[in-house]
């Protein structure tokens, strides 16, 4: 068997371990209870219940489980499967749609994705890209940069708009993506569908996929 995990690892291991036999210390159990599978290749079931049948089964529902937290850690890490992170800042309603259609779609690839929907874009500039404090009724009040982080921070940033481009600016202008870009409306048009306008405005799902892998290299 291979070297049980709180044996390479310093900290201790959580509670939700518990049980699951790559996180125990060896048991010793016999080669033989592991020679033969206990569910032959022309079966369905296990014919027989007995300390083998009973130890593979385990040895089964602990793979899983194990798998399980894998996944699960792996997409909380923010670079699942290698992916990069990747954030959606949002201005407009409709837009919204495609957006989380494509998160569904990027999510089940293994990428990590936040979605921000922008409502007030000017609170998002910094003090010195305005000039607030020129003005009689002065607005100072702004997102501080820790603030601004906790929302946008993302190895890929894409600003998406039903508008022009320019209620995305101050986004674009604070983000630390090393990797971003901007997709917005082109044109109105007729069409019978939401989904219609989005798509002739290069705004659907597999636009806004496609341009996320290319910015990720994929």
């Amino acid at each position: 068997m291979s070297t049980p995990a709180e044996q390479v690892m310093a900290t201790e291991m959580p509670a939700f371990t518990q049980g699951i036999r790559h996180f125990a210390e060896d048991a010793g159990e016999p080669d033989s209870a592991i020679q033969t599978a206990v569910i032959d290749e022309s079966e369905s079931a296990i014919s027989e219940i007995n300390d083998v049948s009973v130890y593979q089964t385990q040895l089964a529902a602990d793979a899983l489980r194990y798998l399980t937290l894998q996944v699960c850690s792996s997409k909380e890490s923010g670079h699942p499967g290698g992916f990069a992170s990747s954030a959606f800042a949002v201005t407009g309603d409709m837009i919204l749609l495609p957006v989380f259609e494509a998160k569904n779609a990027l999510e089940e690839q293994g990428y990590k994705v936040r979605i921000v929907s922008v409502t007030n874009p000017r609170r998002l500039y910094r003090p010195d890209d305005v000039a607030w404090n020129t003005v009689s009724e002065a607005d100072g009040t702004f997102m501080s940069d820790a603030d601004f982080d906790a929302l946008f921070d993302a190895d890929i940033m894409i600003g998406v708009s039903d508008g022009a481009s320019g209620s995305l600016e101050s986004v674009m202008l604070r983000s630390r993506a090393a990797r971003r870009d901007v997709m917005c409306w082109k044109r109105g048009e007729t069409t019978a569908s939401p989904q219609e306008i989005m798509q002739f405005n290069g705004l659907s799902s597999d636009a806004i996929i496609t341009r996320i892998n290319k910015l990720a290299g994929g």
